[in-house]
């Protein structure tokens, strides 16, 4: 970890509001398979090649430092993402910009970071950028104060970075009701701007601006019914200047276009603008991508390094076979001739073996039923190449990021940190894999079946399973994927231990709680298991199940909640008898008010019913119009069922949008619950609503912010979570009355929190679910007293097959000393050393202990700290991976040519299978190699890429 990182941990960490390390986590770590939602709008910084962003469209904004092969969630008050939220490095190192998004709006601004994106603000101000925000930004990566920036009318342009702009052109003074900003070059004295329909240019590096040059002059046929170029790319190099621009149908282009409207495309054209006026249409060149004519390959987004003109690549979609009807395949292609010929570089077919790509747990695999496939990858979201190095590009798509440092010869994962499998190697689906922090989808629970057996519950990719409390994942293949159904939003437990699974569409992802989206997802079924390996139907519905429950006083009894649009007869609350081997299902009726929409079923001791209906935005054509009616609200019944009370008929401000209800475990009586209020729609009354006459009167305790979920603490039950909307994790004490004391948790990240979960057989250990950033798991200290030290940061790294462990404390109280424990497998922790603490202190210390020589694999640590009398406490618990499979590689010279040196690393002394293997999958070395050095003759060697393969340890080479 250099300085620099070190520093910028830091200042997040400081800059924090003080909450005791006792009450709350100090840090949270990403759990889960990794990726498994879009990411989009890759940019590699061009001052450390390591350095890259990623945006995503559920607002996680990614940074790592590595390349990929970790990365962190920045913080949603410093920096949310979206799909076009690509950060524009400058010349200057602590200049950035960006598109963020606003956090209440969800308008985007342009905004700007002058210390190297530890902090954001928006440029000039949110009002200049009008009722929509703006949609396109494009910074001089050659001057650090130029911005160009567009609305749904206009483009702007800024000479001192964002204080004021200045509109260069007005798309309405050309007839139309919108533009696209699809791209723009800046050269040393020279600024081409790109619309969807012409060009804007300054010849004096912004001083002036030439008239608008419509493209219908230059050979583009726009407008409606024709093209409309969609983005545009351009290189500077000797006399010579290259536009690449691509074209979608002008009727399906809008302002909010992104690369999943691939498949409206059109043409790929060709600039050189110093010789010649007109685009040159090279389309044909790319349908003949690999010399085989494909009529299906399409484009989308261009990526070029500035001072390269012939080297570029565009993002694409293939269709294997090449028909109507073939298999969509998310491609790359690229060109090293200025577009006279293209090469396919990372799916050219279906890739059942997934030839030159390293897959984590999506790609080809060795199981039918596998449905984590590259068909899901049918469109590449994002593409960019490193500003200095025209080989080194990092794509993105709708689970996962990969990279490629050889200009797409090979490319690497970057979403799992563990169980990586070389090209060439199908997926085994009885894999476990760990994140690599980039954690982009929507989680939404966590059942515990044992200490070490944990299950999650997923939107897109379903239900994972760990064996090891939650470190490694795994996806359950069983009969749940054979008819796949988008989401499984809880587990219910019958009280002989069989799994319920409710499934179907969560109403709510991407804020979406329309008719529409309900029209588009007729799926919902529930299954059960007895061990959770093996799943069975239990009952189909043509509508999502969202929630099941049992009767406390009947185990054969069990409720289903089931969402339907309000035309459809089958939503509503379903009683399934007889369970579990002769069930009944009765249809409950409709409680006043409410519209099918049903999210919630409670059965209380005493045989009552409490039920939740969520709210109902009736759009059934795009775009929505997040308008809720009033048939939201808790509904109580005596009776079973047969009737119901409206317990919001008096409180208006609950009846658009209540979300989960939560019984306070303090009260024996469960009269007391609290129910969260959200922000959708006009009249709503967004807060924290507690009850303790079950729902006779009811008081907002905490008002302000839209409430998602409240989880009380086992083992303080003064204590409790509160889940928000868009505002983050908070924190409360005095959760019995009606003025708790709340505050917010600085350390999660992520601006939605669905659902805190306390791991039962460790009350320490609190997980967080969220709509769009995966799981997260902090831990508490072990004792409730006040820490006599302070702990900033506890980090770690692998340097030279050593471990360096540094941490920072703000304050000491006599502190003696910290131990440090090491484990393998999070259970039993051994003492591999100490450090001196420093008694007392007010000041800022930091300390660093080395691991020398660590077991291979992945290596868990903890600090145990020990004040003068007597008292112990343990930090949160950090891991550093090493080599995972006892053994590493190391070679020279790269590139190699006539002579290869290979040196085996290994902490024990027995032989390992190795292999070379050539691009084409020829074997040219194989031999069983004990620990130690071998040189390899490779004069006869022809030039090209291999790869070196022992066992799970994979290395990408290269001849000259």
């Amino acid at each position: 970890m250099s300085n620099i990182q070190k520093l910028f941990l830091l200042l997040l960490i400081i800059g924090l509001p003080a909450i005791s390390p006792a009450q709350v986590p100090t840090q949270w770590d990403a759990r889960g398979m990794g990726g498994g939602g879009a990411v989009y709008a890759p940019s590699i910084s061009p001052f450390n090649g390591n350095e890259a962003y990623l945006g995503c469209d559920m607002s996680v904004m990614s940074h790592t430092l590595d390349f990929g092969n970790t990365w962190r969630t920045i913080s949603f008050d410093t920096l949310m993402g979206h799909r076009h939220s690509k950060v524009n490095f400058t010349n200057h190192p602590d200049t950035l910009y960006v598109e963020s998004l606003d956090q209440y709006s969800a308008k985007n601004f342009p905004s700007i970071s002058v210390n190297g994106g530890v902090s954001w603000s928006v440029v000039p101000n949110k009002a200049f950028w009008g009722a929509f925000g703006s949609f396109r930004l494009f910074a001089n990566p050659n001057d650090s104060k130029q911005i160009i920036a567009s609305t749904a009318t206009n483009i702007y342009f800024s000479n001192n970075w964002g204080s004021s702009f200045a509109s260069i052109h007005s798309g309405t003074a050309q007839g139309a009701s919108q533009l696209h900003l699809a791209g723009v070059l800046y050269t040393d004295d020279t600024i081409f701007v790109s619309t969807d329909k012409g060009m804007i240019i300054s010849p004096d590096n912004g001083t002036s601006w030439n008239g608008f040059v419509n493209y219908n002059t230059m050979g583009i046929t726009t407008g409606a019914g024709n093209e409309g170029v969609v983005t545009f790319e351009g290189a500077v190099s000797g006399n010579t200047i290259r536009f690449i621009c691509i074209t979608i149908s002008a009727n399906n282009l809008t302002i909010r276009t992104e690369p999943r409207d691939i498949q409206y495309f059109q043409k790929i054209y060709r600039l050189n603008y110093n010789t010649s006026a007109l685009w040159t249409d090279i389309t044909p060149n790319l349908k003949n991508a690999d010399n085989v004519l494909n009529n299906y390959n399409y484009t989308y987004e261009v990526a070029m390094k500035h001072n390269c003109v012939d080297t570029f690549y565009v993002t694409g979609q293939t269709r294997v076979p090449a028909t109507a009807a073939g298999a969509k395949f998310g491609t790359v292609f690229k060109s090293m001739d200025g577009g006279n010929s293209f090469n396919n570089m990372f799916l050219k077919d279906s890739n059942p073996n997934n030839n030159n790509i390293s897959t984590g747990w999506m790609g080809g695999a060795s199981s039918t039923q596998w449905t984590s496939t590259w068909k899901n990858i049918n469109t590449t979201e994002g593409l960019c190449v490193d500003p200095n190095d025209i080989n080194r590009i990092m794509r993105s798509d709708f689970s996962m990021v990969c990279i490629s440092e050889d200009g797409g010869g090979t490319w690497d994962q970057r979403y799992v940190a563990s169980m990586e499998h070389p090209p060439l190697t199908l997926i085994d689906p009885n894999d476990l894999y760990v994140t690599s922090g980039l954690q982009t989808t929507v989680s939404h629970w966590v059942h515990w079946l044992s200490p070490s057996r944990v299950l999650a519950c997923y939107s897109d990719v379903m239900l994972h399973e760990s064996n090891d409390g939650g470190i490694s994942w795994g996806m359950l293949t069983d009969s749940i994927w054979s008819q796949k159904i988008n989401d499984i939003s809880m587990l219910c437990s019958s009280p002989s231990g069989r799994l319920y699974a409710p499934e179907g569409e969560t109403l709510g992802n991407n804020g979406d709680w329309s008719d529409y989206r309900l029209s588009i997802t007729h799926a919902g079924k529930i299954t059960w298991s007895d061990d959770a390996n093996h799943w069975h139907l239990l009952k189909t519905f043509n509508a999502p199940a969202s929630w099941a429950a049992f009767n406390p006083n009947d185990s054969t009894v069990m409720y289903v909640t089931v969402l339907s649009e309000m035309a459809d007869t089958v939503g509503g609350i379903w009683k399934c008898s007889g369970l579990p081997n002769a069930p009944v299902w009765t249809k409950l009726s409709h409680p006043p008010r409410t519209e099918r929409r049903p999210t919630q079923i409670l059965a209380l001791n005493n045989g009552d019913l409490v039920s939740v209906f969520g709210g109902r935005d009736s759009s059934t054509v795009q775009p929505i119009s997040y308008s809720f009616r009033p048939s939201s609200g808790v509904f109580l019944s005596n009776d079973g069922g047969l009737t119901w009370s409206d317990l919001c008929a008096g409180y208006p401000g609950m009846q658009k949008d209540v979300r989960f209800l939560t019984i306070d475990p303090n009260d024996p009586s469960q009269n007391t619950w609290l129910v969260g209020v959200g922000f959708s729609g006009m009249g709503t009354v967004p807060g924290l609503y507690r009850t303790t006459n079950r729902g006779a009167t009811w008081n907002n305790i905490w008002s302000g912010k839209s409430v998602l979920s409240v989880t009380f603490n086992p083992v303080a039950l003064n204590e409790m979570y509160v889940c928000t909307v868009q505002d983050g994790l908070f924190y409360a004490t005095g959760a019995t009355s009606n003025f708790p004391v709340v505050s917010r948790v600085p350390s999660y990240p992520f601006r939605a929190p669905e659902r805190v979960f306390f791991n039962p057989y460790n009350s320490g250990e609190v997980w967080v679910t969220s709509w769009g950033n995966g799981l997260r798991v902090g831990n508490l200290f072990t004792t409730g007293n006040p820490l006599p030290v302070e702990l900033l940061s506890f980090v770690g790294y692998e340097s030279e097959k050593n471990n360096i462990l540094q941490w920072t404390t703000a304050s000491e109280i006599q502190n003696e000393k910290f131990e440090i424990e090491t484990s393998s497998d999070l259970h039993t922790f051994v003492k591999i050393g100490e450090v001196r603490g420093g008694n007392n202190s007010s000041s800022i210390l930091n300390y660093s202990f080395t691991h020398f020589n660590p077991p291979l694999g992945i290596n868990y640590y903890r600090l145990r700290q020990l004040d003068y009398n007597g008292k112990v406490n343990l930090s949160a618990t950090i891991s550093i991976k090493n080599p995972s499979t006892g053994f590493d590689i190391s070679y020279s010279p790269v590139p190699f040519h006539d002579r290869l040196v290979l040196e085996v690393y290994s902490t024990v002394n027995y032989s390992h299978q190795l292999k070379v293997v050539s691009a084409e999958g020829k074997i040219v070395f194989e031999k069983m190699l004990s620990p130690g050095t071998i040189f390899l003759n490779t004069s006869e060697w022809k030039s090209g890429v291999y790869f070196i393969v022992m066992d799970d340890v994979r290395k990408v080479i290269v001849k000259d």
